[in-house]
Formats: structure tokens, C-alpha cells, sequence
């Protein structure tokens, strides 16, 4: 007889495999799969956290502290239709009061407890520093109720989150993250919130989040950073988001971010930084994005799937003072992707993938693109510098429309394009646009109202190019962000019936720079390339 000890851990997880062979009819289509994968370790939560508790009055309350090895509930409301167990280190409560918003403070230190609400009317949920962390399996904060709920954290003080470890989601009740809410969720106050999701997400709501201020870090969460499902509306705060999945995810609605300094990082192959099923709207705020996850391809869907700063499954629009910077280094990585038309009103936009081309079966995905969007892309105001080094700085499936706005496009030296449109009119009547790469697409000379010029020659990263008239005029001062081999430049300095000098080389001071492109400045003429007269909407130069 053999005596090897029995492997409970892989029983357990053969035991999930065959329950999910036959889906129990619970189980609701839009619920999230069971996840089988190895949890967060959280041995490495110290359990050294100042919360600094605040003294506070807040009406129609519930006071709820945790201590080390207890807690201790203050109800007002025992008699009035809040009742409030406690199990297990945590407490769960059911609220059958309608009319008043019943608000529950927390606060205190638990390393294994958990709060869980049913209630069939909206409350308040308050951050009075506090920490919990759960070891019962199961989210730190369990809403089980569809109102809802006014998170605030309590200004000068620290909160913590942390879900244990093996809990799925699924059946009678769902257990999506660490702070987990089946109804809406509204966060204010300038207090911190740290959320880490070990199981699952950090925060998460089946209806909606809106963020109005608050400095909200999750450090590590093995699902999504903040995930809803009908919207995710931030209009201001501080965040830092480290996600295996996506940092920002809307399952099927929309993201609106109008304020705030976020910085999410997502190093999982194929995550995104923030991803929307529907529209995206970009209007103020900073906004640093960091992709790091490599392309790969889904057996499932039989497609590939990319890292990606920005996915947006409907229209996006960026404008206002928004400042959007992303950096994408995986192989096959994105950044900025659009299933429908994309438009740029405002802000200033960064976007570098340096990631190489994706291949499987031998069949390459060249498709990494700094900028793409399926429907249209328009600028018409703003500042944009996009550079991809193995694919194109632009890619529009749809039109190409620049009205105004400073645009630097600048794509890979071995083939790929600064800008690619493949569905005309590819029409400029406004704004700067400089596009650097192996190759540039034509605009459309017969919608266009802005000169062009597109010259082909061998330009190395670091290249002077400036073009002025025969009287002097300066029409373009820049240093080449990229290598390449045709050069795309429109200006309204650019004027028509008039005679153009390309010089290369020399010597640039002062001014003010835009990824090379310089305003104000003074130039010592280098060597003269080529010559070109503006008798046709966009001329051809061959050097």
C-alpha cells in the first residue's frame, strides 16, 4: 500500500474543475468566472498601520471599532431596524429601515475580520481610520445591497482593506474584491484609502463608482484596481494603482475622468490600464499610465490579446486641461486603442510603445500601434507626441481629420508609418502635424485647406530639419524625435504659391520645445537638402 500523503490542494482544485463543467443555474450570465488561481500571499502585511482615528460627530450613526482580539458596536438603532451580529472577529449587518441614511463609522485595527451589509435602503459608510483584514476567505468589506452607498474618508486619517484568501464568486451571493459592493458607490472626504485585493479586485461594484476626492492606493490587487459595471465617473483625488489585470475597468458602461492624479501600472500580459466597454471621456486631470504586459493569444476567443494603456470598446474623447501620458514596453503593446471614432479637443497626450511585434503561428501582429482607432480620428485641438518603435505613431481605420492642435506623429524606421489612414478623406484645414516614420499615407488634396509637404529622404533620431521661404520666413524648426524615411509636415506657416528651402544639420538655441518641434527659437541654417514650390495642396520632395 502506498503511504504518499493524499494532495488535498490538488483534489480541491479538480473538485472546482468538474463543478465547473456543470454551471449551477444560480449562476448569472453576467457573473464574473470563478477564479482558480493561486491567491496573493498576505504574509507580508504588517500589521504596524496607524490608522490616526479622528474625533468626530456624524448624525444618525453606528459606531463600529475593532480592537485586537474584539469589537465593539454602538447601535442607536438596536430597537429601530438595525440589527448587527457579530461572527467570527467581523459583524454582519441587516438594515430594514427606509427614510434614513444610516451611517456606519469603522474604525480601529482587526487581522481577521470583515463587515457585511444587507440593507434595503441607502447609508453611509465612514472611514474613521481603520483596518481590516480578512483571513475568512471572503471580501474585507461585503456590501450585499443594491442602494447606495456614500463612502467617506474621514480627512488626516488611514484606512486599510485587505480580502483573504480563497473565496470565489458566483452562486447565491457574489464576493468580487476586497471592498465589494452590489450596489453603487460614491467615495468623498480627503482622507486615504489603501485596498488590496488578494483574491480577486480591490473595489468593486456591480452598479457604479463616483470618486470626487480622497487619495485612494491599491498596492497589489490580482483582478482589476477599481472595477463597476453601469459607469466609473473620477473627478478628482490621488491615485496609485498596481494591478495583475486592468487598473480601471468598466464591464459595460462608460469611464469619465474629469480631475485627478492617477497612476496606474499593469505588468500582466494582455491587461490594460483603463479600459471601458462603452465610451471614454478624458477632460482633465493627470493621468500616467505604465503597460508592461507582453500580447498573447486567447485560445477562447481565437484572437490575440494586447496590453493596452487606454481600451475603449466605444467613442473617446480627450480635451480640457487633461495631461495623458503612456508608456507601453511589452511585446505587441498598445497604447491608446479605439473601437469607435476617437477625438482629440484638448490636453496634452504622450504615448511611447516600445514593445516589439507580437508573433504566433508564425503569423505577426504588427499591429502595435501608439494611436489606433477603428472609426475616425479627429484632432481638433491640443497637444499630441505618439511614437511606436515597431509599428505606427498613428492608425486610422476610419478618416483622418486635423482641424488645429499640435501633432507629432512618429512610427518604426523599418515599415511601418507616422501616419497611416486607410479610409479617406485624410483632410487637414488646421493645427501642426508632423508625421516621421518609413512612410506617411497622402491627404486628400482635394478636402484639405492646409498646405503640406512631404519629403522623402533618410533622417536619423536627432536630425534638424528646418524649411523656410525665400524671404526667410520659418515655417518649421525640428529635431527629430525618431528615425526615418519620409517626413509629413503641415503648418498654416506653410503658405501657398510660395518658394520652400528644406535645410538639415545646423544648430538650434532658445525657443520652446515640443518633442523637438521648436517655437521661437533661433537657427543656424545647416546644408541645404531640397527646394520645393507650394503650387498644389501637398507637394512631393525627393531628396
Amino acid at each position: 500500500m502506498s503511504t504518499d500523503p493524499i494532495n488535498f490542494k490538488s483534489i480541491f482544485i479538480l473538485l472546482i474543475g468538474i463543478c465547473l463543467m456543470a454551471v449551477p443555474s444560480c449562476l448569472k450570465e453576467t457573473d464574473d468566472p470563478v477564479i482558480i488561481e493561486e491567491p496573493i500571499d498576505n504574509s507580508d502585511i504588517s500589521e504596524d498601520f496607524s490608522t490616526n482615528s479622528q474625533q468626530i460627530s456624524i448624525d444618525d450613526a453606528v459606531l463600529i471599532h475593532f480592537g485586537k482580539d474584539s469589537v465593539t458596536v454602538e447601535n442607536s438603532f438596536e430597537n429601530k431596524g438595525v440589527n448587527i451580529v457579530k461572527e467570527n472577529g467581523g459583524v454582519i449587518i441587516t438594515s430594514v429601515i427606509t427614510g434614513t441614511e444610516v451611517n456606519y463609522v469603522l474604525s480601529g485595527m482587526t487581522s481577521n475580520g470583515f463587515v457585511k451589509f444587507y440593507s434595503d435602503y441607502k447609508f453611509g459608510l465612514i472611514f474613521n481610520g481603520v483596518s481590516i483584514l480578512n483571513n475568512h476567505n471572503a471580501p474585507a468589506i461585503n456590501i450585499q445591497s443594491k442602494k447606495k452607498v456614500s463612502v467617506t474618508l474621514v480627512d488626516n486619517t488611514f484606512n486599510r482593506l485587505v480580502d483573504g484568501g480563497q473565496y470565489i464568486s458566483g452562486g447565491a451571493e457574489d464576493m468580487k474584491g476586497a471592498f465589494f459592493s452590489e450596489g453603487q458607490l460614491v467615495f468623498g472626504g480627503k482622507g486615504s484609502l489603501w485596498v488590496y485585493g488578494s483574491r480577486k479586485h480591490a473595489i468593486c461594484s456591480d452598479d457604479y463608482i463616483e470618486i470626487e476626492e480622497g487619495t485612494i492606493t491599491v498596492p497589489r490587487s490580482i483582478g482589476d484596481g477599481i472595477r463597476a459595471n453601469d459607469y466609473i465617473e473620477i473627478n478628482g483625488g490621488t491615485f496609485d494603482i498596481k494591478a495583475s489585470n486592468n487598473g480601471i475597468d468598466c464591464d459595460e458602461g462608460y469611464v469619465s475622468i474629469y480631475g485627478g492624479n492617477l497612476k496606474i501600472a499593469v505588468p500582466k500580459d494582455g491587461s490594460k490600464a483603463i479600459k471601458s466597454f462603452g465610451n471614454m471621456t478624458l477632460s482633465g486631470g493627470i493621468i500616467s499610465l505604465t503597460v508592461s504586459g507582453n500580447a498573447y493569444y486567447s485560445a477562447a476567443d481565437q484572437e490575440i490579446k494586447s496590453a493596452i494603456g487606454t481600451k475603449c470598446g466605444g467613442n473617446m474623447i480627450v480635451s480640457g486641461n487633461c495631461s495623458l501620458t503612456i508608456n507601453s514596453t511589452g511585446k505587441g503593446g498598445k497604447g491608446i486603442s479605439v473601437d469607435g471614432s476617437l477625438v482629440f479637443n484638448g490636453g496634452t497626450t504622450t504615448v511611447a510603445t516600445t514593445g516589439k511585434r507580437y508573433e504566433y503561428n508564425n503569423e505577426e501582429d504588427a499591429s502595435v500601434n501608439a494611436i489606433k482607432s477603428e472609426k475616425g480620428l479627429t484632432i481638433n485641438n491640443g497637444k499630441i507626441y505618439c511614437s511606436s518603435a515597431y509599428g505606427h505613431g498613428i492608425n486610422s481605420n476610419g478618416t483622418l481629420i486635423v482641424n488645429g492642435g499640435v501633432t507629432i506623429a512618429a512610427g518604426s524606421s523599418d515599415g511601418k508609418k507616422g501616419i497611416k489612414c486607410n479610409n479617406n478623406p485624410f483632410s487637414i484645414t488646421g493645427g501642426t502635424l508632423i508625421g516621421i516614420g518609413a512612410g506617411s499615407d497622402t491627404p486628400t488634396a482635394s478636402t484639405c485647406t492646409q498646405y503640406s509637404v512631404m519629403y522623402e529622404a533618410g533622417f536619423s533620431a536627432g536630425s534638424i530639419v528646418h524649411i523656410a521661404s525665400s524671404s526667410g520666413q520659418e515655417a518649421l524648426t525640428c529635431k527629430l524625435p525618431q528615425s526615418g524615411s519620409m517626413m509629413l509636415f503641415s503648418s498654416p506657416d506653410l503658405l501657398g504659391d510660395t518658394d520652400y528651402t528644406i535645410y538639415t544639420g545646423g544648430s538650434i538655441s532658445g525657443g520652446t520645445e515640443f518633442h523637438g518641434l521648436y517655437t521661437g527659437a533661433s537657427y543656424t541654417k545647416g546644408n541645404t537638402a531640397a527646394t520645393f514650390l507650394t503650387d498644389l495642396m501637398v507637394a512631393v520632395v525627393k531628396k
